[in-house]
């Protein structure tokens, strides 16, 4: 995750806004995204899951010149993901970053300093969301290889600026690494 970062942090124009949702994904976009104005993060105080998608679509439709990157969760990104159909619609194009552990990551962590060894309805079982991404008429692709950052990340800039289609880039993480620095 780190290396994907960086990666879009060269790309990323300096009026970005940034959306994420809640759980330990979070900590990525808090991280590495400059905070150079206002309001450039988008977020919710109350632990509210499924936000980040549909606000990175929403600010893509305010400002369609404004570059939108979003941050999200698999188990977020599952909750909302259909809001993908509406950017294509109305001609939203976000970047969306799906940060995939296959597991709802922060309940998980809960369980197991809450209890011990009783771990329970926090696994998933994902589709490919970069397939998904394509399903709606955007952009797709999976990264499970670091020798991929780098093309990926540029063919998602290119579809969202010039081609102005949502893109989806579906990125498999450690299941242990649920934060940066871990």
């Amino acid at each position: 995750m780190t290396l994907v970062m960086e990666e879009v942090l060269k790309h990323m124009p300096e009026d970005t806004q940034i959306t994420f949702g809640s759980g330990n994904h979070t900590a990525w976009g808090h991280r590495y995204f400059p905070n150079s104005f206002y309001p450039s993060q988008f977020s919710v105080r109350n632990g509210t899951m499924g936000y980040s998608v549909p606000a990175a679509v929403a600010l893509s439709l305010e400002d369609k010149d404004r570059f939108v990157f979003s941050i999200a969760g698999d188990g977020e990104f599952l909750m909302n993901s259909q809001e993908l159909a509406t950017a294509k619609q109305f001609g939203a194009h976000p970047l969306i970053l799906v940060m995939d552990n296959s597991q709802f990551g922060t309940i998980r962590s809960h369980q197991e300093a809450h209890y011990p060894g009783r771990i329970s309805g926090t696994q998933l079982a994902n589709p490919d969301f970069g397939v998904l991404g394509e399903g709606y008429g955007g952009y797709g692709a999976r990264l499970d290889n670091n020798d991929d950052i780098e093309r990926v990340i540029s063919e998602a800039m290119k579809a969202t600026q010039e081609d102005r289609i949502p893109a989806v880039v579906h990125v498999v993480v450690d299941r242990s690494k649920v934060m940066p620095g871990m």
